[in-house]
């Protein structure tokens, strides 16, 4: 059909408008409207009739599309007057839904009960992760407070408190600018909204139809008549500043949904499309939001297209606009007449962070944490003299201490910091100390990758950590592409991930039920694939956040889970036994079977196991630990598990070429150990090891020759990788030594890293 419309929206930001006929689970786009086709009994000719399109959904539903179109008479008049649409045969398009509110009763901290819905799409549909991400603002009329919602299961809500710098809010917190205050047990209206990088959906559009033939004959053909686009859903912009954000009388912030299309003809107009729905706007002014008299800010939905009387178009639905400041003091009066919908106190709240510009390094790949620095150096312009007129300036230091630059401003308006989380003893980033959730902290593990052995194929099974759409089948002699058999297996569609592409932390295998699990990463999923056929059989909702290590035990049919955060293993059963059908049902556990922690000689170990591997022949449990790039075994004997004792079991420190290695899968066959380890983001080596070669003492163990490659590179997922990221802040307002900063913008940041400058 025609291509829909344009959205109208006037700045430039992360714009992201919504194809027409869906989007969101609750905001979706209208419906397109089909042809139907009446044969009239008795005379010549067609009548057709095609209703107008339903407007798109944003917060606010769209509108139906109408069927108002007078009624015809193909022997008087074949087109009725209205291009065929006859009045009671013309089915106009339903609306998009809008965004979903109701009341909900409060459990706990981050848990609501839903109680009721009052608008949006049916939540009884909506179980499991489709409103994930999506936000929730409870007491929406008078908080301005907006929660994540991490799950769903289709009565109640569990939202994840909000964590940014020394800010940790929950559902009880405060009330006022300590959070909500809500109360166990109280009822309470909500508002969920979709993330708010994303804009309104589409309006519905017209179909191609018939119209009548002006000729009375019946052995003429009808004529076809083209349809109406849907008007595009507005987009999403997001403006935020550290001082004052001016929206002055002339501005005019817009994500406007897209008109309906309106299809002309020299005789007659025909049915019309569908308005897209409004975007969302968030303006965060840190220091206060001043608008002038004459701004126009506006997220109304597109109007529909056509003309009353010929089947017009349903309008979009109006999107949202959200207005913020450090303190949640802006003024709902000074946004009357200017806003389009009118705002309430639902689209005003609290900017949360510090008063301050943020900027944020790209990754870098460094080989240390805590690097010894050389020279840094930060130039910026700055306004220091009120004139109006930014100067260059720039900051350094070395050896010889800090140099303001020719200024000599040695208290500049900018911060530099690297690795604000400290590292552990042993060079890792220490998570007892994360105290600051600008970005998430980073390992030194190689790139996460799969790996597990195959004992009734006698095959490798070896996969990329990121975008896996293929397990890899290994010979364990050659390490090569096995030549017995397809030399790999390929991912089927995922239903949960609505894709055949994973993102994999760990494998395991299942030789007796012929099973192949696949650890996803950040989603608590566990996809269960056969291993014979490749074919998708259940997925396993975890519920605890284990992005670590997992392996199968095949002793107790139990998956087994490196708890990295708590310091222990954990296990589940990988199917369940309530179940008409276990193997082919989804599963989600409520907690795990057991748990033991990892010790050596009677001494509790800090762990960040990468890999695991279950040996049955020796009830034991093969490790590889991240934080001290240690490879070791412990025993799963009962009343044993985790312990690992020396000239009992086996226990090494790695080493290649003189520098630590970290193993980031593991797989066993009896005596033999496999360890895949990438070298670089590109390059993922597979080694073969004995395992008698690891020390019953705790002997360090040097690796040499490591190792062959393997057919598919890791395409590392980054946090993965060893990577070093800087903060650099810039102050909003900056008084020093007698001078005052205004309008700081960094140009460049530059520093040396043993002697290596990047």
């Amino acid at each position: 059909g025609p291509i829909a419309a344009a959205g109208d929206c006037y700045l430039v930001g992360r714009l992201r408008g919504r194809t027409g006929g869906d989007a969101t689970p609750f905001a979706r786009g209208g419906a397109g409207a089909e042809p139907y086709v009446v044969v009239n009994e008795g005379a010549l000719g067609v009548s057709t009739t095609g209703g107008g399109g339903g407007g798109g959904g944003a917060v606010q539903p769209g509108a139906d599309g109408l069927s108002d179109g007078p009624p015809s008479d193909p022997l008087v008049d074949q087109k009725g007057g209205s291009g065929g649409i006859s009045l009671d045969e013309s089915p106009g398009a339903p609306a998009g839904a809008g965004s979903v509110r109701g009341t909900a009763m409060v459990l706990s901290d981050t848990e609501l009960e839903l109680l009721t819905q009052t608008a949006g799409s049916d939540l009884a549909e909506l179980t499991g992760p489709a409103l994930v991400g999506s936000l929730l603002m409870p007491n929406a009329p008078s908080d301005g407070w907006m929660f994540e919602i991490t799950a769903f299961d289709g009565n109640d809500f569990t939202v994840a408190r909000i964590q940014l710098d020394d800010i940790d809010i929950g559902l009880l917190d405060g009330p006022g600018i300590d959070g909500p205050g809500l109360q166990v047990g109280s009822t309470y209206d909500f508002l969920v909204l979709p993330q708010l990088d994303i804009g309104g959906a589409g309006g519905g559009g017209t179909g191609v139809s018939v119209t009548g033939t002006v000729n009375n004959a019946f052995t003429v053909l009808p004529l076809l008549a083209p349809g109406a686009g849907g008007g595009a859903g507005g987009g999403s912009l997001t403006l935020e500043t550290a001082g004052k954000l001016e929206v002055g009388p002339g501005a005019s912030i817009r994500a406007k949904g897209g008109a309906g299309g309106t299809v002309f003809d020299v005789q007659t107009q025909f049915a019309g499309a569908g308005g897209g729905g409004g975007g969302n706007l968030l303006l965060r002014a840190g220091r206060g939001l001043e608008v002038f008299l004459g701004a126009q800010v506006s997220v109304a939905g597109g109007p529909g297209g056509g003309v009353v009387g010929t089947g017009q178009g349903g309008a979009g639905g109006d999107g949202f606009a959200r207005f913020e400041d450090f303190d949640d003091t802006v003024d709902l009066e000074s946004l009357v007449g200017i806003v389009t919908p009118p705002v309430t106190e639902e689209n005003i709240g609290r900017q949360l962070g510090l008063p301050q510009g943020l900027g944020q390094s790209l990754y870098y790949q460094a080989p240390v944490v805590n690097p010894e620095w050389d020279f840094a150096q930060v130039s910026y312009v700055s306004d220091t003299d009120d004139d109006d007129v930014a100067e260059a300036c720039s900051w350094s230091f070395d050896d010889t201490g800090a140099d303001g630059g020719a200024q000599g401003f040695l208290d500049p308006p900018v911060h530099l910091s690297f690795n604000a989380v400290p590292t552990d003893e042993n060079g890792f980033l220490d998570t007892s100390k994360v105290n600051n959730s600008f970005y998430e902290m980073c390992d030194l593990v190689s790139a996460r990758a799969g790996l597990a052995f195959d004992a009734v194929h006698d095959v490798l099974l070896s996969s990329p950590g990121q975008d896996c759409s293929r397990i890899d089948r290994l010979d364990p002699v050659t390490l090569a592409p096995t030549t017995l058999g397809p030399a790999m297996i390929l991912l089927p569609n995922i239903p949960s991930v609505a894709s055949n592409v994973l993102d994999i932390v760990s494998m395991g295998v299942d030789t007796v039920n012929s099973e192949l699990f696949l650890l996803e990463r950040v989603t608590r999923r566990v996809h269960v694939l056969d291993l014979d056929t490749g074919d998708f059989k259940r997925t396993i909702t975890l519920p605890l956040d284990l992005q670590g290590a997992m392996t199968y035990d095949a002793t107790d049919d139990l998956l087994l889970f490196a708890d990295n955060a708590a310091d222990r293993i954990v296990s589940f059963l990988p199917r369940d036994p309530a179940a008409g059908d276990p193997a082919g049902t989804d599963y989600a556990p409520l907690e795990p079977v057991s748990q033991f922690k990892l010790s050596r000689d009677g001494q509790t170990l800090q762990i960040y196991l990468v890999g695991l591997a279950h040996d049955a022949a020796g009830a034991s449990l093969w490790c590889t630990d991240g934080m001290t790039g240690t490879l070791f075994q412990v025993s799963l004997v009962p009343g044993f598990e985790g312990q690992s004792v020396s000239g009992s079991q086996r226990f090494s420190p790695l080493a290649f070429a003189g520098d630590s290695v970290v193993p980031s899968a593991l797989a066993v066959n009896g005596g033999q150990l496999y360890l895949l380890h990438a070298t670089d983001p590109s390059d993922t080596r597979l080694q073969a090891l004995a395992a008698s070669a690891v020390s019953l003492t705790g002997a360090p163990l040097v690796l040499t020759g490591f190792g062959t490659l393997t057919p598919q590179k890791p395409r590392s997922i980054a946090d993965s990788d060893p990577f070093l990221r800087f903060r650099l802040s810039l102050d909003g307002v900056h008084d020093a030594d007698g001078v005052s900063f205004r309008n700081v913008r960094a140009e460049s940041v530059e520093f040396q890293i043993q002697n290596q400058s990047f």
